[in-house]
């Protein structure tokens, strides 16, 4: 019933935006969201943006609770000549079955409050996990690592991979220089982007194997279960995977299949699953803290 104090949309809400396409995650297009009650002028001001590469979603946190019983407006720039989401490509936004615009009531109550978030995995529990699907001794472990890349210790992921860049996004003008936002996506990526899993190419790499994408049914995983989405994660569509391979991402997907590698070691590398996906992601969105 309206007038019913708890209908409406709480006063603490994240405001999450799911789209049908990999974004380019340019902090600048993101924060063209615009969000107000009444006038525009009146914009809520937002406290923090995570763009999530595994679900194409956008999470926005506001500095403070909204005001109880206002009605609110969400607008999204459409994609003439206004900057804001674009697909990793550079497709512009465009208004489909779903509007680029709605409106919601808030409560006119203040309880509630919103979840605590789940805290990221450290890098003691990361290293294991890399190790036991990407640090075979016939991929990215033992004295040769392939491509140099060494994710079998603590030591290897600070010196090979943590803002290093990939060696296959390189250019002749940029090589050996990682950047997080160049004015094509997928140019001299970082290898992981402390802060930023969005923009860091190891993550690409392992979301383009669809064999990674299972529920958690092994104890490496079981410590990540907790986080939010690790029981249900979908594997990208085969378009999306043909187009990201087509814009950046060179080579097979991680890991290799074992078959491919001839590998005859006891414990071959295998494909990730969904919690411990969530689980590298986590990590290198708060910071990738390895000192």
């Amino acid at each position: 019933m309206a007038s019913d104090p708890a209908c409406g949309v709480p006063v603490r809400v994240d405001v999450r935006l799911r789209f049908d396409r990999p974004l380019w995650p340019r902090p600048d297009s993101f924060e063209a969201l615009l969000v107000y009650s009444g006038s525009p002028v009146n914009r809520v001001p937002v406290g923090s943006i995570r763009y999530d590469p595994l679900d194409w979603k956008l999470t926005y946190r506001f500095v403070r609770p909204l005001t109880p019983r206002a009605l609110y407006q969400v607008e999204l720039p459409g994609s003439q000549g206004v900057p804001g989401p674009r697909a990793f490509d550079g497709a512009p936004l465009e208004a489909g079955a779903l509007p680029l615009a709605f409106s919601f009531l808030t409560r006119s109550n203040t309880s509630g409050e919103l979840p605590d978030d789940v805290p990221a995995p450290t890098c003691d529990e990361v290293v294991p996990l890399l190790d036991t699907h990407c640090g075979s001794g016939c991929c990215h472990g033992g004295d040769s690592p392939a491509m140099g890349l060494r994710l079998d210790s603590r030591e290897g992921l600070l010196t090979t991979a943590l803002r290093q860049v990939a060696h296959q996004t390189e250019t002749a003008a940029t090589a050996g220089v990682p950047h997080s936002n160049p004015a094509r996506f997928g140019t001299a990526m970082p290898l992981l982007d402390p802060g930023s899993a969005a923009t860091s190419y190891l993550i690409y790499k392992l979301l383009i194997a669809p064999a990674g994408f299972g529920a958690c049914a092994e104890p490496s995983c079981q410590p990540f279960t907790a986080l939010p989405g690790a029981g249900s994660c979908a594997p990208w569509p085969d378009g999306e995977r043909a187009r990201l391979r087509d814009w950046f991402v060179r080579g097979e997907a991680m890991p290799l299949d074992p078959e491919s590698l001839g590998c005859a070691e006891a414990a071959p590398p295998r494909a990730l699953d969904c919690a411990s996906l969530r689980a590298l992601i986590a990590f290198v969105d708060a910071g990738a803290v390895c000192d």
